[in-house]
């Protein structure tokens, strides 16, 4: 299984029971941030962030999970894009 299998498995099962259709999880985020930062965020954008966040933990310290996690925001991103 690859890295992209991996997190499409996650995305689309697991993550989608724990916490709901990525198009409103991330909506709900991206209304909180907009609330807190005072600046427009969008649901691809909450993505987007959540993925340079995993690049910074990889940073410090590489680790597998973290590249799924990567690939698991890119089909995030994707998702509420569509």
């Amino acid at each position: 299984m690859t890295i992209l299998d991996e997190a499409a498995a996650i995305v689309d099962g697991a993550r989608q029971d724990n916490y709901g259709p990525p198009a409103l999880n991330h909506a709900r985020t991206a209304e909180m941030w907009t609330t807190y930062l005072g600046i427009r965020i969008t649901p691809r954008m909450v993505c987007i962030m959540n993925a340079l966040m995993k690049i910074s933990r990889d940073k410090h310290k590489p680790k597998h999970d973290n590249l799924v996690d990567i690939a698991g925001w890119a089909r995030n991103a994707e998702i509420v894009s569509e």
